[in-house]
């Protein structure tokens, strides 16, 4: 990216408040009865199966930092797995001391705004149906380091689309319509800039992609707002077309591929006579990897 486009894009205001804490292990505040989990507060006895699962994690963990330490980038991860599986065997005390324990331990690396992220979201995504309150706070810190990264890059852009989601999944409506309004900010900024590296391109039409499908169930073959997904499967087009052409076909076929999903077949066709005009007049077919054996 040339230096004053990265000057001007770092300038975005985008609107993004920040009311988190660092340590998760603090009590959360006192929530109304009704609005509380039982479970939480007061855990059933583990099952046999439970006892297991947190052995092995725990021995796993153990394990792992005998072999490696726990200076290497990935430890953070480690410990994030193993408070995952507190959260689902109902553990939920030590689920904040150990997340909070990785928190802590991606602070000592280079650039914790690259780890602490998907970090989060991962934890939030799983809390949520225990404590909603512990749920949000880490999606409040992974938020916080998320905003440091550059406006283009894929791992800020990644855990915006996350939060969405996130946001989504508890009913909280109005901060999920928020976050978008926010993220289609640096995404229209990011459409605009001239100068922008290929990969920053790119990156902007997937994350355009997946907001797409905020307003679609692919699964159901389904639509919740069809208008509005459609435009930024456009807006994702536009991106793909400043591209290569390579990248440019496997563009215009994805929405080839997303306008049939859902009965488009007009659409859909016209995107499979763009692809055959990028592709020299004929179809597009995927180059199967036969190092990978994933095609």
């Amino acid at each position: 990216m040339k230096a004053k486009t990265a000057r001007a894009l770092c300038a975005i205001n985008v609107g993004l408040l920040i009311a988190g804490h660092t340590s998760l292990a603090k009590d959360a505040p006192k929530q109304p009865r009704t609005a509380v989990n039982p479970s939480v507060n007061s855990p059933k006895a583990l099952t046999a199966d439970q006892k297991l699962q947190i052995n092995l994690a725990e021995k796993d963990l153990q394990e792992y930092e005998k072999q490696h330490g726990t200076l290497i980038e990935d430890y953070p991860v480690r410990l994030g797995d193993l408070a995952r599986v507190y959260i689902l065997t109902g553990q939920i005390v030590q689920a904040e001391k150990t997340i909070t324990r990785a928190i802590e331990s991606a602070k000592t690396f280079r650039a914790p705004e690259l780890i602490i992220p998907g970090l989060m979201s991962n934890y939030a995504f799983e809390m949520a149906p225990y404590d909603k309150v512990k749920a949000r706070r880490a999606a409040t810190i992974g938020l916080e380091f998320a905003i440091k990264l550059p406006i283009g890059s894929r791992e800020r852009l990644q855990y915006l689309v996350s939060l969405i989601n996130f946001y989504n999944q508890i009913g909280a409506a109005e901060e999920a319509n928020k976050q978008t309004a926010d993220l289609d900010e640096q995404l229209r900024a990011l459409e605009n800039a001239r100068g922008l590296d290929e990969s920053v391109i790119e990156t902007t039409a997937y994350t355009l992609q997946q907001m797409a499908g905020l307003f679609t169930d692919p699964n159901k073959r389904s639509t919740y707002d069809f208008k509005r997904a459609e435009t930024y499967q456009l807006r994702a087009i536009m991106q793909f077309d400043k591209l290569p052409k390579e990248k440019r076909i496997v563009g215009h076929v994805a929405l080839q591929k997303w306008y049939q999903l859902f009965g488009w077949t007009q659409k859909s066709n016209q995107q499979a006579n763009i692809v055959k005009s990028l592709n020299n007049g004929k179809p597009y077919v995927k180059q199967v990897c036969h190092g990978c054996g994933l095609g």
